[in-house]
């Protein structure tokens, strides 16, 4: 599980590097950027959100590897 959101967290950030400037940083919005400062602070969020996703799951995934061996080797 924790590969699977970590091969969606670099292809999240691949998608991010390509496409940003395009869609929301167009030489037409200068000099403020709104639309692209708020698309920014929503992706940070979504960023953050799936990054402890998959920290916590992770964490998980090892302890319960980790009962498992135990229970093995009783």
């Amino acid at each position: 599980v924790v590969r699977q959101l970590t091969v969606f967290i670099s292809m999240w950030n691949n998608v991010i590097n390509a496409w940003w400037p395009l869609l929301f940083y167009k030489a037409t919005d200068a000099p403020r950027f709104t639309k692209g400062m708020i698309a920014m602070i929503c992706v940070s969020v979504a960023t953050l959100a799936i990054t402890w996703v998959v920290w916590y799951l992770e964490r998980r995934e090892k302890k319960e590897k980790q009962r498992y061996a135990e229970e093995k080797a009783r």
